[in-house]
């Protein structure tokens, strides 16, 4: 099904999604006409903010993904154990913080070496899902 992403600025509510006749047709059962409206320069309909919670249930029942602009977007599933879990470790362990620990290495690499430094990181860490230079 299609992902449709929501943000909210003022009263309007921003609905963009890459198109989908079900989804188009869903919004338009959810949202009165004079309440909505397709934007095409950016490609996304704008609707009432006060329709967002009847259009998010439609669309979700329909098996659509609705997600909040706002939130950071999701993560692939290779990811879904953080970088504590490669080492067999939770990503906070006995006070131990990973990820600073991680953000402190990466900050102490040149920014001109980061992408080689990726790499060769992305190769140990993830060797069946890395499709990089080799």
């Amino acid at each position: 099904m299609t992902t449709v992403t929501l943000s909210d600025d003022g009263t309007m509510t921003k609905v963009s999604f890459p198109y989908d006749a079900e989804a188009v047709a869903l919004l338009k059962d959810s949202v009165p006409g004079w309440d909505r409206r397709f934007d095409p320069a950016t490609k996304s309909w704008v609707v009432g903010k006060a329709w967002r919670p009847k259009l998010t249930e439609a669309l979700t029942r329909a098996g659509h993904q609705v997600r909040d602009a706002a939130d950071p977007p999701p993560r692939p599933a290779h990811y879904s154990q953080g970088i504590g879990g490669f080492f067999g470790v939770d990503d906070e362990v006995e006070g131990f913080d990973i990820k600073g620990a991680a953000q402190a290495f990466v900050d102490s690499i040149p920014v001109a070496h980061r992408g080689k430094a990726f790499r060769a990181v992305a190769k140990l860490l993830y060797p069946d899902l890395y499709r990089g230079r080799r």
